[in-house]
């Protein structure tokens, strides 16, 4: 009995180990935006500017719900295939493609807030 404990407990520790090591997929909050020169917008008008920021603005917001939406459906599957098949954890996908867009979104969004910010308030 003292042998099954133990076994069972150190089939927990590792599961839990491997959980944790398992799955590079990012939220939202933790990717950074790619560096856009705002000098790429800096010729545009103000009120050019606070169309665009306002579009880029709601493209942030959707693209972050798709990295969060991704994130947790592949988190949910990497916990399925551990505690169902093992293996499979091997075919489980990641966010990668919706992270990436949303720093490209992000890094435009970030750039064109520093120059409305510099050139249209004052």
């Amino acid at each position: 009995m003292k042998n099954l404990t133990k076994i069972l407990a150190l089939s927990g520790i590792v599961t839990t180990i491997m959980l944790t090591g398992c799955g590079n997929n990012k939220s939202a909050s933790e990717v950074v935006g790619t560096h856009v020169p705002s000098n790429t917008y800096s010729a545009m008008s103000c009120a050019d500017l606070k169309v665009e920021y306002s579009a880029l603005e709601k493209s942030v917001v959707k693209s972050a719900n798709a990295v969060d939406t991704k994130k947790n459906s592949q988190d949910n599957k990497d916990m399925a295939a551990a505690l169902l098949f093992f293996p499979a954890l091997a075919f489980t996908d990641e966010n990668t493609e919706e992270v990436s867009r949303h720093a490209e979104i992000k890094g435009k969004y970030e750039a064109i807030k520093n120059v409305f910010i510099n050139k249209c308030i004052k």
